[in-house]
C-alpha cells in the first residue's frame, strides 16, 4: 500500500524528527490531535522537524488533518520538501502555531 504517512504524530509531546529521508505516497509528516469523535481533547505539542528530505508525499509537513485537541509549538527548519511543506505562521488548524517554516527554494532532485 503506497498511501501511508511517513510519520503520524498524534496527541504526542516533545517529538523530534531530524535528518531523515522520507519518500511516501501520502503525507511525509502528519501532525494530528485526535479525531472529532475523541472523548477527551488531547493536544499535540512541541514538535520539531529539522534537516529532513521529503519527496513524493501529498504534503511535506501537514497540520491538523484530524483535530479534537490543539496543535502547539511546531518548528520546521532546514528541510528540502519537494515544494510541499504546508505550514506557515498563523495556520488555521485548531490553534496551531508554527515557527520557522522554511521550505527550501530548490526542490529535491532524485
Amino acid at each position: 500500500d503506497t498511501n501511508r504517512d511517513g510519520f503520524d504524530i498524534d496527541c504526542c509531546r516533545n517529538v523530534r524528527i531530524s535528518d531523515c529521508h522520507i519518500d511516501v505516497g501520502d503525507d511525509c509528516v502528519a501532525v494530528k490531535a485526535g479525531t472529532e469523535d475523541a472523548e477527551h481533547a488531547v493536544p499535540c505539542e512541541n514538535v520539531t522537524v529539522t534537516g529532513c528530505t521529503m519527496v513524493h508525499g501529498h504534503g511535506g509537513v501537514v497540520l491538523g488533518s484530524e483535530m479534537s485537541g490543539s496543535i502547539r509549538r511546531v518548528a520546521i527548519s532546514g528541510c528540502v520538501a519537494d515544494g510541499r511543506v504546508r505550514a506557515s505562521g498563523g495556520i488555521a488548524a485548531g490553534d496551531a502555531t508554527v515557527g520557522h517554516a522554511e521550505p527550501d527554494a530548490a526542490p529535491h532532485q532524485p
